[in-house]
């Protein structure tokens, strides 16, 4: 953000190979009621339960012990959904870690909050993560 001369704020929003950035759904997003904050944190799901919506049109993803309805957000990922389809329904967190460590993640995907986790997290299995610090991830391929 940048402040100008007439004391207002400008929000700098930019596009990533042609998609909208995260800064950009956020801005959204704030917009939209969702579900309560504290609805959400008095509401669980189980790993199972989460498993269950993983497709483009309801997509639900653990973070942090925490449940998110990405459906919203599929279309604003910079590298695109396609990189994020082998994590439909599975926890996040470690792609995460990998990928965005220098961006606030939890900020991006707040409005989507839909519950907590009630036990473990479902784990992709025999992903690689090591190669998403390989990876252009603002265009969903190889560098």
């Amino acid at each position: 953000m940048l402040d100008n001369p007439g004391n207002s704020t400008i929000i700098l929003m930019s596009e990533h190979h042609g998609r909208p950035s995260g800064m950009a759904f956020l801005m959204q997003h704030r917009r939209i009621k969702g579900i309560p904050a504290h609805v959400a944190a008095n509401t669980s799901y189980t790993a199972d339960q989460v498993y269950e919506h993983r497709s483009e049109s309801d997509c639900w993803v653990t973070y942090r012990g925490r449940v998110y309805d990405i459906t919203q957000y599929l279309d604003w990922h910079p590298a695109g959904k396609d990189i994020m389809r082998p994590f439909f329904g599975y926890d996040i967190t470690e792609a995460c870690n990998v990928a965005h460590a220098w961006v606030g993640i939890h900020k991006m995907i707040e409005p989507l909050h839909i519950g907590m986790l009630q036990g473990p997290p479902r784990l992709l299995q025999g992903y690689d993560y090591a190669a998403l610090k390989t990876r252009d991830l603002r265009q969903g391929s190889p560098a």
